[in-house]
């Protein structure tokens, strides 16, 4: 450390011990006095700004040394070499009051950190701190996130044009299906009505199997071409109840089946901004399974309520008490044609929960479950605010 012409204490020892501390820090360090000029510098500042000792020496005041800087070129054109809140200050000589912190270039490719802390003497203190390897490393980081950001936006774009092209796939195979199922549906429906004084013969009973196909083949080819429409639809927002739907739903299964009687809890004032049919279907699906599901329980119980999230938002749910599954098994329920029970246990194709993750997705939602063998399933979903 060096401290011409002003010493800043009598104490030899405390000098001393000054001096190795500052020359030992990896900081470039110099402090300005209440008079405006140099009164101290560490031998890491003449490094880090390759200023000449002599220069120094005369402790010159503060605009001396900025114009001494900015006249050798190290400020580049116009300051260019300086953080943009620190241009005005270095083009002026260093007048005015200076940035707490500003980062600036070195012509040989440095960077160095420099911040100022002013005292109560009215002098200050700078410092310098070579953080070169810091910012290389942030660039670099950053450099690497755009990589890795541009690779997401390509493979999202090449897995959306998949997408599109296995809907398109899905629909066009489906559609093509329709008509020789309907020629076959067709002449079985003929040949059985031939064959009606011949019941219980094996011929009535192969065309009973054709046409039992035949239903369920038409079943799965609708499945098709339902998912590959909720993928084409545009999405039409608006205000809906999702409690009045749910009442509308169990009260039509409740028709179809007068003799069950379910209990059933669903929670008041739950609006919504949504595609009102595809949503209708959503809570079809959905309340569909628990009705079917709870057909052994002797007192079924299906709740319908929605309460809020981490994030704020709301988080709907179906929950019932029916036969439940086991979450082994839970990532196969949004499966196209999975089914998690046996279809002589119970009826369906594997298709509703597919609907109704496609068309949660398409509400920029998301939709999972929690459930266990013979206590119920829970269903829950979320809606974002616009289409995805």
């Amino acid at each position: 450390m060096s401290t011409p012409q002003l010493p800043l204490s009598d104490d030899p020892e405390k000098m001393a011990l000054l001096e190795t501390t500052l020359d030992s820090i990896s900081q470039g360090v110099f402090m300005i006095g209440a008079d405006g000029r140099l009164v101290m510098w560490n031998h890491r500042i003449e490094e880090l700004l390759n200023l000449p000792r002599e220069l120094l020496e005369s402790r010159p005041n503060l605009q001396e040394m900025v114009n001494f800087q900015f006249g050798r070129g190290d400020f580049g054109t116009d300051a260019y070499l300086v953080e943009q809140d620190a241009r005005d200050y270095v083009t002026t000589g260093g007048k005015g009051t200076p940035p707490g912190r500003y980062l600036r270039n070195t012509a040989d490719g440095r960077v160095l950190e420099v911040q100022t802390q002013t005292l109560a003497s009215g002098g200050m203190v700078r410092t310098f701190a070579d953080v070169t390897d810091y910012v290389r490393a942030q660039e670099e980081i950053r450099r690497l996130n755009n990589q890795l950001e541009d690779r997401v936006r390509q493979r999202t774009t090449e897995l959306e044009g998949a997408n599109r092209e296995l809907d398109a796939f899905s629909y066009s195979i489906a559609h093509d299906l329709r008509q020789p199922l309907s020629s076959i549906d067709g002449f079985s429906t003929m040949l059985a009505a031939l064959l009606r004084a011949d019941e219980g013969t094996p011929a009535r009973h192969y065309v009973e199997r054709i046409r039992a196909g035949v239903r369920q083949m038409s079943a799965l080819t609708d499945g098709l071409l339902s998912l590959a429409y909720l993928s084409r639809k545009t999405l039409h927002w608006q205000a809906c109840d999702i409690g009045e739907m749910a009442s509308q739903v169990l009260a039509d299964l409740a028709a179809k089946q007068p003799e069950r009687k379910v209990n059933v809890e669903i929670q008041p004032g739950m609006h919504c901004t949504c595609e009102r049919m595809l949503m209708r279907q959503v809570i079809e699906n959905l309340l569909g399974n628990a009705w079917k599901f709870t057909v052994r329980n002797p007192e079924p119980l299906i709740r319908l309520g929605r309460m809020k999230g981490d994030d704020g938002g709301w988080i709907y749910f179906v929950s019932d008490n029916g036969v439940g599954f086991d979450m082994a098994y839970a990532g196969k329920l949004f499966g196209t044609f999975q089914r998690l029970h046996s279809p002589n246990d119970f009826s369906g194709l594997g298709i509703g929960l597919a609907i109704a993750h496609r068309i949660i997705e398409r509400h920029g939602g998301r939709i999972w479950a929690k459930a266990n063998p013979n206590q119920g399933a829970t269903f829950f979903f979320t809606l974002g605010q616009e289409e995805s």
